[in-house]
């Protein structure tokens, strides 16, 4: 099973204290807006050990965007992977975290 956890640096295994902004449901799409600029990592917690990390760099918006996607980046896994496992986005744009097969998705 695997789940999406903040942490604090590039490749580190350590989650951060944190709101949960995902459900644990098997199968559950997650969608998280990111409100300001800067660089987020992220973990499926069971597997960091084998390299499951990956990054998003939020960059400041230069101009109002109008209503955004649904999701403006889908992440999904695949084996013992996310992939992308690095996105970059403008503040205010959504990524979703879309899980295959029998994985779901939080933040913890």
């Amino acid at each position: 099973i695997h789940n999406v956890v903040q942490t604090g640096s590039a490749g580190s295994c350590t989650a951060l204290a944190g709101p949960d902004f995902g459900s644990t449901t098997l199968g559950q799409r997650v969608e998280h807006t990111f409100t300001q600029a800067g660089t987020f990592f992220f973990k499926c917690a069971p597997h960091c050990g084998s390299g499951m990390t990956g990054t998003i760099q939020v960059t400041a918006a230069t101009t109002a965007a109008p209503s955004p996607p649904p999701c403006d980046v889908t992440v999904t896994t695949s084996g013992l992977t996310f992939s992308p496992n690095s996105v970059t986005i403008t503040v205010g744009q959504r990524v979703c975290f879309t899980p295959g097969g029998i994985h779901n998705v939080v933040q913890t």
